[in-house]
This record gives structure tokens, sequence and C-alpha cells, in this order.
């Protein structure tokens, strides 16, 4: 019996994973606090950090099992209470696997007046043959602040591995005081012409979009300063709605994360008077 064979006779003893983290983040005194912390299976949170003099909350998710296979759901629900400031990272790549079933990600956050949400998670590599979903819903109120990125790998580039078979798909919607502002739909179905076409990915590996919000009215301009450009990737800002955008095309995740990460300081500096502290994980 052939190896596919196996797999698909065994099938039915795959342990499917459905968990759900849910966040509630509050200011007290001079620091934000997770004042509510709810899991159900395998996600959980670090014990917080807190490198910054202004309180603001370091928190690393985890996800012990390492990745994700058909039939597996996370579901991700954080809120920030008024004027609480979270930085959230993980500290390695999210991976989904191949499989002959949907799973799923869910992610809703929510960012209340005066708020502060940085969003920085590690890259997410989307395996050959993989069927998957990644859905974002970002709630914030007109004075809310975010900066949000996804970066994700569609295939291997190390290994020269395309994605040929298998789809995934990446929803996120963003609305500021209950209407929706910016709505980002990709539908990635293997081998289809969307990844070499000129209108789709040119033949790149890495998909990569950073959101961030634009309440000072800086403009597009003033980003475009701190990003180094090559013919190695693809690298476009706009402003709509109030908020900046930035999408990278390109074949290394770590060039992706780098430029978004310069981006992010620039950011921190101009829309909420803070310096930089680069999260410890990262440097391990």
């Amino acid at each position: 019996m052939n190896s596919n064979a196996v797999l698909a006779n065994n099938s039915e003893f795959t342990i499917k994973w459905h968990a759900s983290l849910r966040l509630g983040f509050e200011k007290r005194s001079k620091k934000t606090v997770a004042a509510y912390v709810k899991h159900i299976g395998p996600l959980r949170i670090q014990r917080a950090f807190y490198p910054e003099e202004d309180g603001t909350c370091h928190v690393y998710l985890l996800h012990p099992p390492g990745g994700l296979v058909g039939g597996d759901e996370l579901q991700y629900d954080i809120r920030l209470n008024e004027h609480s400031a979270c930085l959230i990272t993980t500290p390695g790549a999210a991976k989904i696997y191949r499989s002959d079933c949907l799973s799923k990600v869910n992610q809703q956050l929510s960012i209340a007046a005066g708020a502060i949400l940085e969003w920085l998670p590690q890259e997410s590599i989307v395996f050959n043959q993989a069927i998957s979903a990644t859905n974002t819903s970002l709630h914030l109120e007109e004075t809310s602040q975010l900066f949000f990125w996804d970066v994700c790998c569609l295939g291997r580039p190390s290994i020269n591995e395309r994605f040929t078979q298998g789809c995934f798909r990446q929803n996120i919607v963003l609305y500021r005081s209950g209407q929706a502002v910016i709505i980002e739909r990709n539908r990635f179905a293997g081998g289809h012409e969307i990844f070499d076409a000129v209108w789709g990915l040119q033949s790149y590996y890495i998909n990569a979009i950073a959101i961030l919000t634009d309440n000072n009215n800086h403009g597009v301009a003033s980003y475009r300063q701190v990003i180094e450009y090559s013919e190695k990737q693809i690298i476009g800002l706009t402003r709509k709605n109030g908020f900046i955008i930035c999408r990278y095309l390109g074949n290394s995740a770590e060039q992706a994360k780098s430029i978004f990460t310069r981006l992010w300081q620039h950011w921190r500096a101009m829309e909420t008077h803070r310096t930089s502290i680069i999260p410890r994980i990262w440097k391990t």
C-alpha cells in the first residue's frame, strides 16, 4: 500500500484540535494587565512582560502543537479596554500542514477608545496541499491605535516547494466605530495563475500586509523614508480611510518582518510618542 493510501486510511484517527483563547486587558494604575484570561484546549499565554516604563503589556501567544492539520480550529478573542496598551507576538512561525480537510483560524481583536494594540506575530507557513482559512476581524474606535501585520508564506522557498495543490483563504476586515473601512479578501488555490501573474504574486512566495492607524495624518511620505527598497521585493504604501497600508511581495519572511519592524518603530515614535522595545523572544 502506498503512503498516500496509508494516510487516507488513517485520517479518521488524526487528533483534531479545537482551541480558543479569550483575553481582556485593562489599565490599572501605571500598567496594563491581563484582567481576564480563559482558554480551552492548547492555546496559552506566557506570563506578561513589562520592559517599558509606561507599563505596556508584552504578551506571547503559545500554541503547543506547533501547527495546524485538517480539522483543527483556533479561536482568538482579544479585547483591550480604554487606555490600555498591549504588544502581542508569537515565539515562532505558525505552520499549516498539508491536509484533506479544512483547518481554521478565527481572530477577533477589539480595541477601545484610547487603547493601543500592536499585533506582531511571526509568519505563517502554508505547506503545499494545505486546506485552510484565516479570518481576522478588527474593531476600533475613533481614538484607538493599531499596528497590525500578517506575513504569509505560500509554500516553502527553502526547498523550492511551490503551492501547487490545496487552498488558502485569508480574510481581514477592519471596522472603525462599527463601520467596515478596510476589507482584504484573498483566495489562493494551488496552481492558479494568481501565483505567477503580474496582477498576482508575480512568482514570489511571501505575501505580507501591515495596517497602521494614521490618526495624526502624517501620510504615506513619512513612512516611505524608512523603507529600504531593492529589486528583490515589491513594496507598496497607500493611505485609506485614516490608515496606512503596506504590502510586501518577496521571498524572505525575515526581510518582510525587517521592513515592517522599521515601519512599526517609526509609527511608534510618530503616533504614540514612545520608543521601541523589541520583544526579547525575537532575539532567541
